[in-house]
């Protein structure tokens, strides 16, 4: 292995950490503000007094899937750029 590969190699590595550090940052902001987000949404259905209502369970129902498809693209971002490191690893070589 050059030492060209080997650098490439450690900034692939690098590369890598960053990249799960951001995944797992933005992961758990998505959690922290879906929890923040959640109490607001059920106080204002209880302030109309649409509490336990079919609304309600709709509302929440959508709240759900937008967090979901959220927490999916997070996730696919993260292994599409192991991916494309793990590539770029491998034309290292």
């Amino acid at each position: 292995m050059s030492y060209s590969q080997l650098g490439l190699s450690q900034k692939n590595a690098y590369s890598r950490f960053l990249s799960q550090q951001r995944g797992e940052r933005a992961l758990r902001d998505l959690t922290e503000r879906t929890d923040k987000d959640l109490g607001a949404l059920s106080a204002a259905y209880s302030q109309r007094g649409l509490r336990n209502s079919g609304i309600q369970q709709r509302g929440r129902n959508e709240f759900a899937t937008t967090t979901e498809r959220s927490r999916m693209d997070i996730n696919q971002a993260m292994e599409d750029q192991a991916r494309l490191l793990g590539l770029s690893d491998a034309n290292a070589l």
